[in-house]
């Protein structure tokens, strides 16, 4: 229901909002009769979606706190504000940095006899998909750490196993990243992997071995 709601607000501003995604473009087109007004639901509903995320989350949380532990139960609660911040920041290095220079990387190929017709679909997919990565992306500190925090990960282990996080970070990217461009994919692969050097430095600090 907050959901709905949000989208419904979303929806008074969905011209605006659109506007300012196309910037990096200049202009959209649409190839079928229906496109350009489903494509305004679907942004909508995203923006909607993502106003009403921490909603959810608290729901969730509702529901599945009960069956906590108290030590589980105060590590959830302490990780879950970096966990919303590390995804509204992830959202918006996506949004307000990425995205815009991909854009420009790859229109950058376009010449008079290969001229760019940026379909409105395809546009939003590409943004939706590479927001989603990069929230999705940034919340590898956080698992690592926790999961360290908890014991069930050894930082030692991960060094170890370094190479085959890498091909993971770099599989996953491939998969959330619309189109089969490098350019995208690099570009959440890339913070991805800083991420995941951050995260070791942090979860050396604060592992507990199951043994002690």
């Amino acid at each position: 229901m907050v959901g709905l709601l949000f989208s419904a607000i979303a929806y008074i501003y969905v011209g605006p909002i659109i506007n300012w995604l196309a910037r990096p473009v200049g202009s959209f087109v649409f190839t079928k009769p229906t496109e350009a007004f489903f494509i305004q639901l679907k942004v909508a509903c995203g923006v909607g979606g993502g106003m009403a995320l921490p909603f959810w989350i608290f729901q969730l949380w509702r529901f599945v706190g009960k069956a906590l532990k108290m030590r589980e139960r105060t590590l959830f609660l302490g990780i879950l504000p970096s966990a919303l911040g590390l995804f509204f920041l992830g959202a918006a290095v996506a949004l307000f940095v990425v995205v815009p220079a991909a854009m420009k990387f790859l229109l950058g190929y376009s010449s008079p006899t290969l001229q760019p017709m940026i379909s409105l679909g395809e546009y939003v997919a590409f943004v939706f998909w590479m927001t989603l990565g990069f929230g999705l992306f940034f919340q590898i500190p956080l698992v690592i750490v926790a999961l360290a925090r908890l014991g069930f990960v050894d930082p030692i282990l991960l060094v170890q196993y370094r190479k085959h996080v890498v091909l993971g970070i770099f599989v996953a990217a491939a998969a959330l990243t619309p189109g089969p461009d490098i350019v995208s994919q690099l570009a959440l692969a890339v913070p991805s992997y800083v991420l995941f050097e951050l995260a070791l430095i942090l979860a050396k600090r604060v592992y507990k071995s199951p043994l002690g």
